[in-house]
């Protein structure tokens, strides 16, 4: 394409770009509320101990007898909260490695007060389940209170318990288990334990996970969040847009790899608890990664240098690599003593899932770029509907930034004024370098 058409052809780009991406006030998101159950899983003399406190509030469904202004009726209340034990055991089972449920034999249950604070650890919270109950005038609302119970299960010879967790269906992922799951050592002597937090999200988690299973789920946990993290995915794309041919594929190799190597770095450090725990840390990263977009897409309106690109990748990758850090959060509990394993299996996952989206776009873009007229309208446009999407991003996790820095006890700076003056400026260097490069082209045909 001619240089004069392809200057044209950016400007034009970008003024869509500006337009269409004004910065708008960053809707509040309104996280819901959160209702965690304590679980405590205690495995001794061939037997599983489970003792879980669960909310009153959740029990409504099953309509539990109430007096007065909607105190618990204890008399006629016994089988009702009888049923809810059966039902929790129903909605949080325990599995055998092979898959079929657990049996589990109802031995306590017990209505807690609202100021109760005894579920610190497995005897104490089984030692007050196993207590005598309340007074039956106690007055308990009946959605203040908890519901102890005390279940237990027949332990597998070998292989790992797992639990799901489909408490209070209609709640969503709203109810989580916080199960700590304990066993003996090799040894017989000390307690080893494992913390989880399981949302429905979670499925189906062993408590004890081999190292296949560590291995088998990170791994599948890397490919899915590629190919779900849409921002991670859209830098992907607009990093190899204007170079999606098969001619160029040693390009996009050098490319890839230096994302590759960066953001396993900080993925593994950021995941070994070697990375910043201030609050303003999660959304700058996250604003960088959305930046990481925006200035990629801008680039391939102008010139896309293949060696700027490369170190282009491996900088950003950096900030990828937290980004899918803090995408593991809590669940990096779910690899048991294979923590190593886990890690690189998420990050195999996360480069078969990158491997996936390359080789399925340049066989597209290869058909889609038969000149080189063609091969920038497919960058631009990729490029273009990629800047609108990191911009209103890019926007909203600055305010995010802004609310977090206020909360760390710094005075919240003014973000969104930024945006502007930085876009304008951006595009003002780019035009001033075009003309020069165009002078110095005209300079050069005059000679």
């Amino acid at each position: 394409m001619p240089k004069r058409t392809r200057g044209v052809a950016a400007l034009l780009a970008l003024s869509f770009l500006a337009v269409t991406a004004a910065p708008r006030p960053a809707a509040p998101h309104d996280i819901p509320d959160e209702i965690r159950i304590p679980v405590f899983v205690r495995e001794t003399d061939g037997e599983l101990h489970l003792v879980a406190r669960v909310p009153l509030l959740l029990l409504l469904s099953l309509n539990v007898p109430k007096w007065g202004a909607g105190y618990l009726d204890f008399e006629r209340a016994e089988p009702v909260l009888r049923r809810a034990g059966e039902v929790f055991a129903s909605e949080a089972p325990l599995f055998h490695p092979d898959g079929t449920p657990l049996p589990a034999t109802l031995e306590a249950f017990r209505v807690a007060l609202p100021w109760d604070r005894s579920f610190t650890g497995f005897d104490a919270a089984r030692d007050k389940v196993l207590a005598d109950p309340l007074p039956a005038d106690t007055q308990v609302f009946w959605n203040q209170g908890f519901l102890d119970f005390y279940l237990t299960y027949p332990a597998p010879a070998e292989g790992s318990v797992a639990i799901e967790c489909n408490v209070a269906p209609g709640f969503g992922d709203r109810v989580a288990l916080d199960v700590l799951y304990e066993r003996r050592g090799e040894g017989g002597e000390e307690w080893k334990s494992n913390l989880y937090h399981i949302s429905i999200r979670e499925g189906r988690v062993a408590l004890d996970p081999s190292p296949f299973q560590a291995f088998f789920v990170f791994g599948r946990s890397g490919v899915e969040h590629i190919l779900t993290g849409w921002d991670h995915l859209l830098f992907l794309i607009c990093l190899i847009a204007p170079f999606g041919q098969l001619s160029r594929i040693k390009h996009l190799l050098i490319m890839v790899t230096g994302f590759t190597v960066a953001h396993s770095v900080t993925l593994v450090s950021a995941a070994l608890g070697h990375a910043p725990e201030a609050l303003w840390f999660v959304p700058l990263v996250e604003g960088v990664v959305a930046l990481s977009i925006l200035y990629t897409a801008i680039e391939n309106l102008i010139s896309a240098s293949v060696v700027r690109r490369a170190v282009l990748a491996f900088v950003f990758g950096l900030f990828h690599g937290f980004g899918f850090a803090f995408a593991l959060g809590e669940s990096l509990a779910f690899a048991g003593d294979h923590l190593p394993l886990a890690l690189f299996s998420f990050n195999l996952g996360v480069e078969a899932g990158q491997a996936a989206v390359v080789l399925a776009a340049i066989p597209v873009l290869q058909l889609l770029s038969g000149t080189d007229r063609s091969r920038f309208a497919v960058s631009a446009v990729l490029s273009v509907v990629g800047g609108h999407a990191a911009w209103h991003l890019l926007a909203s996790r600055f305010s995010e930034l802004s609310r977090a820095w206020a909360l760390s006890g710094g005075a919240p700076p003014s973000w969104s004024w930024l945006l502007w003056p930085l876009a304008l400026a951006g595009a003002a260097g780019w035009v001033v370098l075009m003309m020069r490069r165009r002078r110095a082209a005209e300079t050069r045909r005059s000679a």
